[in-house]
């Protein structure tokens, strides 16, 4: 290597340093602005896989612009910005970059010649430095500038939010997309009038559809917005009848959940039936119920049917605070609308 050769790279080294770490830095920046917006978008799984192979690709291509950001201060850029600035005959300085001496040359005449290079080099490394600098500075500018914008978008995305978890685990992202969606209720069976709570879980997913219906009905759908983690929390009702249930995202969907909703209680077709003391020879006669007061014989049982619309386990006649003394007859196989009841309760006249 030629003593010129060695005083351009001298010259050059640091402006080729620190082009190259401006485009390291602008990169930084470009990756974190695409971060960021990974995060913002995120826990949606084509989002993720998008921003980082974005950020491998942005770290690529900036190593390889890291290693080309010198060439313009090699040792022949800066000989040609020397004989620009001294308005020596092209070639003159750059000439003498080579590392031996050319065939045919005489070794006296090309070390002779390196000497005057150098001293025309030295003599005008105040000017190249200075044009040198100005592209550096533009350079460096530039990637702060990039930097600093990617690291704004970076902090507004909120990177230590729960949400980003999905970004900065992408393999566990794309696991948690396969995950079939889940739907739970926190009662299977309620009153009519009252309300449930379904809680929607779908990993790695920002939306969903809730559907539901009827005995009989079709579907009907509800989008739903689900929060970072990927749940959701609804309240359905007041319900007055049973209820099914299924969520959907995308190709998944969770299992199909039933709510039953239980009738009001209450008794229908009350029988009353006398049977009278056989001293007096008469049949059983049927009583009307109401608000009227009905004489009857001494030692006469009152014979009580009904239906109800929910199952009984026992029934009994009440006053008050008084119950009757006797209860009795109430069965376990009813029909599966409703369930008769019988009591008796000796009655005096």
């Amino acid at each position: 290597m030629t003593d010129t050769a060695a005083r351009l790279r001298r010259l050059g080294r640091p402006h080729a340093l620190a082009r190259a770490g401006a485009v390291l830095v602008a990169s930084a920046g470009a990756a974190l602005a695409i971060a960021g917006a990974g995060v913002a978008l995120a826990p949606s799984v084509a989002a993720v896989l998008v921003a980082w192979l974005l950020i491998g690709g942005v770290t690529g291509m900036a190593a390889r612009l890291a290693l080309r950001a010198g060439c313009h201060a090699t040792a022949p850029a800066v000989g040609r910005l020397v004989e620009t600035a001294t308005g020596g005959r092209p070639g003159s300085i750059v000439g003498l970059v080579a590392a031996t001496t050319p065939a045919g040359a005489s070794a006296q005449l090309w070390t002779l010649a390196d000497r005057k290079a150098v001293a025309v080099v030295d003599g005008a490394a105040l000017a190249v430095g200075r044009l040198l600098a100005r592209d550096t500075r533009t350079s460096l500018l530039a990637a702060t500038f990039a930097a600093g914008l990617g690291a704004v978008l970076f902090l507004t995305a909120a990177p230590a939010s729960g949400r980003a978890a999905a970004f900065w685990h992408p393999l566990r992202t794309l696991a948690d997309a396969r995950t079939p969606v889940r739907l739970v209720v926190d009662r299977a069976a309620v009153r009519r009038g009252d309300s449930v709570t379904v809680t929607i879980e779908v990993p790695a997913a920002t939306r969903a559809t809730l559907w539901t219906r009827g005995p009989g009905e079709p579907w009907q759908p509800a989008p739903v917005a689900l929060d970072s983690l990927g749940r959701a929390r609804r309240r359905l009702g007041p319900l007055q009848g049973d209820l099914y249930l299924r969520a959907s995202s995308g190709g998944r969907s969770s299992a199909q959940v039933r709510v039953a909703v239980a009738l009001p209680a209450f008794v229908a077709g009350l029988e009353l039936t006398a049977r009278y003391p056989s001293y007096l020879g008469r049949p059983d006669e049927p009583l009307a119920p109401g608000a009227d007061t009905i004489p009857i014989p001494e030692g006469t049982v009152i014979l009580s049917s009904g239906a109800a619309s929910v199952p009984l386990a026992r029934a009994a006649w009440r006053r008050g605070d008084v119950r009757a003394a006797r209860e009795r007859g109430c069965s376990s196989s009813p029909p599966p609308t409703a369930r008769r009841s019988k009591a008796t309760r000796p009655c005096c006249g």
